[in-house]
This record gives structure tokens, sequence and C-alpha cells, in this order.
């Protein structure tokens, strides 16, 4: 395929990635990557006027728009350098143009070529949607759902997502938060599933929960499906309140949407049922109060101080965009190394909108506004059944063999912790 409008690539990779055709989504992407290593900002952008050279349609900027959409969504190398170009080329010729007449109005006018500088450099997304450069609208949920949300969606129990908004991503954390649990099961078991965000969506379609990098992984691409602008994070939870770092062994999200920046966490077991401001401060969600400050270290980066009563005290995370490929040799250290806390204890979390169930060992606790209720499970019907009945763990594919093997390891740990808080 050969073209020279690289709106077109995009359209056709759109549409193409939205019906899960991934032989002519590869096509599109073949065809932009060969214009994009070709491209002659000397022949490729022509005319005599700013709008020609510089604006929207046909100028620099809406190629920028193009190159950085096939970037973010496509993540497509030859698009974030031909990006890379042409915000260069827009910053150095810009002040010039602006100081000579040219015409307002987006499309030919100052003002596209300044909005898709600034959306390239990482302000807003949302007005994209006019130049057709982000999936939204009726047919937009459509087609996602053909691609294969639809079980994911039906977990969380929405049939509607609506268009993106802070509304609407606060109501999907929070049925993340109730519906998915925070579970180790499968390490338990000797065999962690991996951390690909298709997967983890296939997972949760089929009652099964995870960790962080399942969680928060598929969470993410659920978003992004939606229309959402997501950025994913190395994070570090700590268990002592002065901690901090963003060592990698949690994958945090922000999310823009709105014009205003968000940290969404559905892979914390504990922390927040509703998606926090990226703004310093202090904030009530229920009986939990939780604090946002900017890293003192990381410029970019942000801390978050968890509820005084919960698991652990700090999560601090990078500024740095990373992907899940970043995360591959911690899941491998947490999920199969003798001494990683995932494998030695068991542990479920689930989160509502009054309190938090936890399920560690033996014991099952119960947070909310009336304090801490603990009680014992002794015996692994019980044990099992709260998996299901608290937690919503569809435990299919956990066969009698299975659960003898968790039931054995439960009873040791919780043995041993019982020992160990007697002598202390």
């Amino acid at each position: 395929m050969v073209l020279r409008d690289p709106g077109v690539a995009w359209a056709l990779w759109d549409a193409a990635d939205a019906l899960g055709d991934h032989e002519a989504a590869g096509r599109a992407l073949a065809a932009f990557t060969t214009l994009a290593d070709r491209y002659d900002e000397d022949f490729h952008l022509f005319g005599h006027t700013p709008g020609d050279l510089l604006g929207l349609c046909p100028g620099a900027a809406g190629v920028l728009a193009v190159a950085d959409a096939l970037d973010r969504h496509a993540r497509l190398p030859a698009a974030a350098a031909l990006a890379a170009r042409l915000r260069a080329r827009l910053l150095d010729r810009l002040p010039d143009a602006l100081a000579g007449p040219w015409p307002g109005g987006l499309l030919t006018g100052a003002p596209g070529g300044l909005s898709a500088l600034l959306t390239a450099g990482g302000a807003s997304r949302d007005w994209l949607p006019c130049l057709g450069l982000r999936r939204r609208g009726s047919l937009g949920w459509t087609l996602m759902i053909v691609k294969g949300f639809e079980g994911y969606l039906a977990r969380l129990g929405v049939t509607d997502p609506g268009a993106p908004s802070a509304e609407a991503l606060s109501a999907l954390q929070r049925a993340h938060l109730e519906r998915v649990p925070y579970d180790n099961i499968d390490i338990q078991l000797g065999r962690p599933p991996g951390i690909e965000p298709e997967l983890s969506a296939r997972r949760f379609a089929a009652g099964r929960g995870g960790y962080c990098f399942h969680l928060n992984g598929g969470f993410a691409a659920l978003l992004e499906a939606l229309g959402y602008d997501v950025t994913r994070h190395a994070g570090g939870v700590h268990h002592e309140p002065d901690g901090r770092g963003a060592g990698g062994n949690h994958l945090a999200l922000t999310v823009r949407v709105g014009g205003e920046a968000w940290f969404v966490d559905a892979g914390l077991g504990d922390g927040p049922y509703e998606p926090l401001p990226l703004r310093a401060g202090t904030y009530r969600q229920g009986p939990f109060t939780y604090r946002m400050e900017p890293s003192a270290t990381d410029p970019g980066g942000w801390i978050f101080h968890n509820d005084p009563g919960s698991s652990f005290p700090v999560m601090e995370f990078a500024g740095r965009p990373v992907s899940m490929a970043d995360f591959a040799d911690e899941h491998l250290r947490l999920s199969t190394a003798p001494d990683s806390p995932f494998l030695n204890a068991f542990a479920a979390l689930r989160r509502d909108a009054k309190g938090i169930d936890l399920l560690r060992g033996r014991v099952l606790t119960r947070i909310d506004a009336a304090g801490r209720a603990e009680r014992t499970l002794d015996t692994p019907q019980e044990w099992f059944t709260a998996l299901t009945d608290v937690f919503g763990r569809n435990l299919d594919g956990i066969d009698a063999d299975d659960r003898s093997l968790l039931w054995d390891r439960v009873t040791r740990a919780h043995e041993k912790w019982l020992a160990d808080r007697s002598r202390s």
C-alpha cells in the first residue's frame, strides 16, 4: 500500500483495530511506516500560507496529530519518530508565523497548529474526536465490545460505559474494586498467570482475580479501549511510613480526562475506592483518608499515602511512562521467588463503598466505619465459601487437588503465624 495522506493510514488502522482485523491493521501500520521513513517536509508539506504549511489541514500540525495518535494507540515506533520531527519543526517555525498575518480557525489557523503541538506534548486530548483521532460515541462502544471486552464489562456489571468522563471513570473503578478481587490464588498454586493485558481481561471475564500487574494492566487496556488517555508508571509499595522510591513492585496508572489528571488504581487491594485528583491534598472516601503529594526526588512523580489502618502506608510512582514489558522481571520475582510474600502468604481483598474485606491466611476481616471485625475460618468449606461469597472469586478451575494444596499451605502458614505471635 502506497499513500501520501497519513490520515488514511489512521482511518484504516482505527477501523481494522476496532473490528479485530489484525491483517488489515498491520497493512495500515506498514503503509504509515513507509510514509514516515520517507517523509520529506519540503515535498509533503506544500503551499504558500502558514495554514498550508503548519496548520491542521493540510500542514505539519495535522500530520503531527495523526503520528501522535498512532504512537499512543498503536505504539508504532515510526509514528513516534515522525511526531518528534514535526514537533521540532512547529516549535521552530510557529513563532515567525504567529508574528505575521495568519487567519484564525481550527483547521487552517493558528489555534489548530498550537492545539496539535500542545496535545503531542501531553496536554488534554479531549478535542481530538472532532478530527476522528479517538474512538468515541455509540458506534465506538459497539466496535469495542466486538473486540472481546464484553465479558470483562459484564463482570463489572457495566452495560453502557458511556463516553469518557471523570464520572464514568469513577464508576468503572468502583465496579472493578467491588467485583474483581485482589488475590494470589494462582501464585499459591504454583502456576502464576502472565501479565499480558489481553490475558488478564479474559481471566477477569471468567471470574478470576489477580494482583497489581494483572488488575491495573487489564484495567488500563479496558480504559484505553473506551477512549481514555492512560499512562502506566512504575511504582513502589512501602511498608514503612518513610519509605520512598518507585522500585517497580507496583504498576500505577494515571488517566487524563476532562482536562484533569487522576490517580487511578484497581490493584492496591485496600487503596482508594475512586480515582484521586493528581493534586496535592487530603481526600476522604467513606471511613478512609488518603493523601497525595508530589515526589521530592522524581519530577512528575507522586506519593500516595494510604489510610493509617491499611496494609501498607505509602506507594510512590515515577513520572516517566512505562509499558507492561517493564514489569516482566519483577512479576517473575514476585510470583516465583522463595522469599516473595505472594508465595509465602495468602491474601484476598475486596473494596466497596463502606469498607474493605480482607482474607489473610485463615483470618477473615471486615474493616469499615465500625472498626475491625475478625474471625478465623476453621474449615475448608468456610474458607472456600468466603472466597466465592465475599470476594466473588470463581473457583471452577480449582479442582479437589488444588483445594487440598491451598488449604494445606494456608493452614501451615496460619499455624506458623500463631506460633510466632505467641512468642512475641
